[in-house]
């Protein structure tokens, strides 16, 4: 009878709630339906009684109504899963569908359930029923550990707001921790920002036109290991350099005895001449990570299988080891907390792979499918990257106005969250406790209408309230030659 009620609830609320109304407009619109189940839907403050009570386990009154018929505690209960099913409506946005219903079902059956027992005297009963429900009894430990789970993400509610004005092709986003500074690039513009979010202030330190041919733009950015953020390494086109800054808006001369100091070139040869660096990022060692992509005479249109990820360090004399060739586009990177694990992605085989990873020896091998956005029906390219206190991982999806939460250990999509701009391209964790996640974006070859419909496009906006941090501090380089 009591899973009825609940399976009754889902129909009617499926087909009666409306997801922009408020669960209140909602309940109120389900009046008449109740009315014709021959049930009296009491007011929102009632509701919230019985849930609470349901919850906790409270006897729930048994009345009698005028023709004498014990049906008040049938009543709250359907009401309970009408709510239940009402806010699991409002919620299937923000969190996996699939785990969410899990986790309804088995808080109604359990609550249901155990009130259940409680209205009625007849042992026998009880012990049938005991017997029958061994298994989720058993496992009733478990089952509200998982609904701890649910009503803890559904109180999450992220909130989207664009902190930076809008740029032409932001990338790369680096907080450093020391300063409590994010920085990001411009690639095309061919700047190295600084947003400091204690005055909202941006800055730039632009970077000359390069003489060189090809590939161009600045691509990532990380601060040097103790210069307190004023000692920065970029790439410009094929080559990795490191330049100080003041922050203040300034030029930067070319790296050829210029202001900036190369470190390395790569992807020299005279058949890669259009390529040009893409993501990359420092390990807990300081080394860099990053890899280059191909020639993009339309953008979107990358030519495939010409770039290559590389790994820079001193103790190869500063010489790019190439570590995987080839690949397309080189992009986001993560490691896990206990630096066994190396994730990464080349964009244009629309997954994200992952690597044994050898902190002290620098080495990767094994690379395997960790998820694969086509496969599971996300809209967009896999861009930038990051991971969170969970070790589960952020990823940023071109092309599809959102980012997405995945479990790497599981392969499935936990939840996303809508971003108002179209070209989603990465996103790191900062601010004072780290829960903050900057997300930037690009406004690359908008239509004037795109522009129209994506006025903050280009823009760096911040993610908060999502109920997870960062899982460590964005590590910094050490140990160049110019530092030393």
């Amino acid at each position: 009878k009591l899973l009825i009620y609940a399976l009754h609830a889902t129909e009617v609320v499926a087909q009666m709630s409306d997801i922009d109304l408020t669960v209140e407009e909602n309940l109120e619109k389900l009046k008449q339906t109740c009315r014709q189940s021959h049930l009296q839907l009491p007011y929102h403050d009632t509701i919230q009684r019985t849930e609470q009570n349901s919850l906790r386990g409270q006897k729930v009154s048994r009345s009698r109504d005028s023709s004498g018929k014990n049906n008040d505690f049938t009543r709250k209960c359907h009401e309970y899963f009408l709510v239940c099913e009402i806010k699991r409506i409002h919620t299937t946005n923000s969190l996996n569908k699939k785990l969410l219903k899990f986790c309804v079902f088995f808080q109604i059956y359990i609550t249901s359930t155990k009130l259940f027992l409680r209205q009625f005297q007849n042992f026998h009963l009880v012990n049938n029923l005991r017997r029958a429900s061994s298994v989720i009894f058993t496992r009733n430990s478990c089952l509200k550990s998982a609904c701890y789970g649910w009503r803890k993400h559904r109180l999450a509610n992220p909130t989207v707001k664009a902190v930076t004005n809008p740029v032409l092709h932001g990338e790369g986003p680096h907080w450093d921790e020391e300063t409590g500074a994010l920085f990001f690039v411009d690639i095309s513009s061919r700047l190295v920002n600084r947003y400091d979010p204690k005055t909202g202030k941006v800055t730039h330190a632009e970077f000359a036109d390069s003489e060189e041919e090809g590939g161009g733009g600045v691509s990532l950015v990380v601060p040097v290991a103790n210069s307190k953020a004023t000692r920065l390494l970029t790439t410009d086109g094929h080559k990795v350099v490191i330049f100080n800054w003041d922050y203040t808006n300034t030029t930067i001369s070319s790296t050829n005895g210029g202001e900036a100091f190369e470190i390395v070139s790569v992807d020299t040869e005279s058949s890669k001449t259009g390529n040009r660096w893409n993501d990359g990022k420092a390990d807990a060692n300081g080394r860099l990570w990053g890899g280059t992509m191909g020639p993009e005479p339309v953008v979107g249109k990358v030519t495939p299988d010409q770039g290559s990820f590389f790994l820079v360090e001193k103790n190869n004399d500063y010489q790019p080891i190439t570590e995987v060739t080839p690949v397309s586009i080189s992009n986001g990177l993560a490691w896990n907390k206990d630096n066994t694990l190396l994730y990464y992605i080349d964009t244009a085989t629309l997954q994200v792979d992952v690597f044994d990873f050898d902190l002290e020896a620098g080495t990767i091998a094994n690379r395997r499918k960790v998820f694969n956005l086509a496969e599971n029906n996300v809209t967009g390219s896999p861009d930038g990257m990051t991971i969170d206190n969970n070790e589960n991982l952020w990823i940023a999806c071109f092309g599809g106005s959102q980012i997405i939460n995945v479990d790497p250990r599981t392969g499935t999509l936990i939840r996303s969250v809508e971003i108002p701009a179209d070209q989603v391209t990465s996103m790191v964790f900062g601010g004072p406790n780290l829960d903050i996640l900057y997300v930037a974006t690009a406004q690359i070859v908008l239509t004037d209408q795109q522009h129209e419909e994506q006025p903050l496009a280009g823009s760096v906006f911040s993610v908060t309230c999502l109920g997870v941090k960062a899982l460590a501090p964005a590590h910094n380089i050490i140990r160049t030659k110019i530092s030393e």
